[in-house]
């Protein structure tokens, strides 16, 4: 048996190492440590655009930190709107930025509005098709290369996005049913829309 000062070192190691399992643990559930939302963006109101790119029936959705709720969730690409930028240019970059694909704009789908204590948004979500590129994990150019919030992008079937922690809710219940009407209907935008969501 050690003496007394390595039994107390050998102790504070397990509590260590039992606290950074427990953090672990929290950041595989919740996909992030507890924290105050972004401050960079209280205060004034942000416009956003997004992308909804479909593919064999899937969504392409970015995971991230959200500067919102400091958790863990899935959206489709996008970001801020630059001064003097169009809202289609705006989209085109923000999904080379974040997925590495190149777009083509198509017909806005929805308007929606996030409003917090913290931040206030505008977001447009544009319905897209895929020219080319090959898909990867992109960055924001908002953050440094350490404090990125894009942890992955995927293609989300639309059929489980109803199983994930999907932004905003509206996609998680409606977007199946909206793309299905697309198809059924054969026109580029379901009647009904762009929506306020």
């Amino acid at each position: 048996m050690g003496s007394r000062q390595e039994q107390l070192e050998n102790r504070q190691e397990r509590l260590e190492n039992r606290q950074e399992q427990l953090e672990n643990r929290q950041l595989k559930h919740t996909g992030s440590m507890s924290r105050d939302p972004d401050p960079r963006y209280a205060g004034k109101i942000r416009t956003r655009v997004n992308g909804l790119l479909i593919h064999d029936q899937s969504l392409l959705m970015v995971q991230l930190h959200s500067p919102v709720t400091g958790g863990l969730i899935w959206m489709p690409p996008g970001g801020g709107v630059q001064f003097g930028e169009a809202l289609t240019g705006t989209l085109c970059r923000e999904m080379a930025e974040e997925t590495g694909l190149t777009v083509s704009a198509g017909p806005l789908w929805y308007l929606h509005e996030v409003v917090t204590p913290h931040v206030h948004a505008i977001e447009f979500y544009f319905r897209c098709d895929w020219q080319h590129g090959e898909l990867q994990k992109g960055m924001d150019p908002e953050y440094s290369r350490q404090e990125q919030i894009i942890r992955d992008v995927d293609w989300i079937p639309l059929k489980q996005l109803n199983c994930e922690d999907v932004h905003p809710l509206y996609l998680k219940k409606n977007l199946l049913n909206d793309w299905q009407a697309e198809k059924k209907g054969g026109m580029t935008t379901p009647p009904g829309l762009p929506r306020f969501i």
